[in-house]
């Protein structure tokens, strides 16, 4: 166990940090009690601590095709691909494969394609910024999640965006995750299509264009609340439906 709160244990690199909640604990006067829960019944936090990191997983082919009809886009190659997970003919990837076109994906330019982006969560960052400072038109596949620091670059960038569903319904695992227990990523997955972004601005000036990210960051949090209330109202339907309601214009 790499720390124990009940007895005031850690790991040496989780000392500082039990110190600290045992001390904020006691400021505010209150009593916590720690208990394991088993990992079968943990999900979430389970998920995270065996992510893949890799992007080891794909989206099934069946919810790319719908994806495309919708959004009605084309793209001309996959970025993040490999041999075994491409979803188009041409693909480049992070390290080194003799069947793709480039390695070191984020060097490369992309100003003369229209690329189909599902990076690995660590490069999400870095991708909504190679993808703002090109310009690109682009189809960009990331996890549902409002909290993380990328989400108002993403909000700034989309001119449209689907939900998708539970990654469990909507990625197909690889074969390496599954021989080492690595886990998708927690939650439902969102697709966005990006339009030509560099010098984009708003008419009125950044005070509008704040007002408008604002807008359409609490568009996007309701509409994930919208699916969720779908899935609870008709499990048998719940993909269709999410889909066919969330695909917005960005006013």
């Amino acid at each position: 166990m790499p720390y124990n709160l009940n007895r005031a244990a850690a790991a040496i690199s989780l000392q500082k940090l039990t110190d600290r909640i045992l001390e904020k604990i006691e400021a505010m006067q209150i009593q916590v009690h720690a208990f394991h829960i088993h990992g079968a019944e943990n999900i979430v936090t389970d998920s995270l601590s065996r992510l893949a990191s890799s992007r080891d997983y794909s989206l099934k082919d069946e919810v790319l095709q719908e994806v495309l009809t919708q959004l009605r886009v084309k793209p001309t190659i996959d970025i993040f691909a490999n041999i075994r997970n491409r979803k188009f003919k041409r693909f480049m990837s992070v390290v080194q494969d003799s069947w793709a076109e480039a390695q070191d994906c984020l060097s490369v330019p992309w100003l003369t394609e229209t690329p189909y982006l599902h990076p690995p969560i660590q490069l999400i960052q870095a991708t909504l910024q190679k993808i703002e400072s090109e310009g690109v038109k682009a189809l960009l596949i990331v996890p549902y999640w409002p909290a993380q620091p990328w989400w108002m670059d993403l909000v700034r960038v989309m001119s449209k965006y689907m939900i998708l569903g539970k990654s469990e319904d909507v990625l197909q695992p690889g074969g390496r995750m599954k021989k080492l227990k690595k886990h998708l990523p927690p939650g439902k997955m969102m697709t966005l299509l990006i339009e030509a972004t560099r010098g984009k601005n708003c008419s009125n000036g950044l005070q509008e264009e704040e007002i408008s990210q604002n807008w359409l960051s609490r568009k996007l949090l309701a509409a994930g609340t919208a699916f969720d209330h779908d899935i609870d109202s008709d499990q048998g339907n719940s993909k269709n439906t999410g889909e066919a309601s969330e695909i917005q214009e960005r006013i």
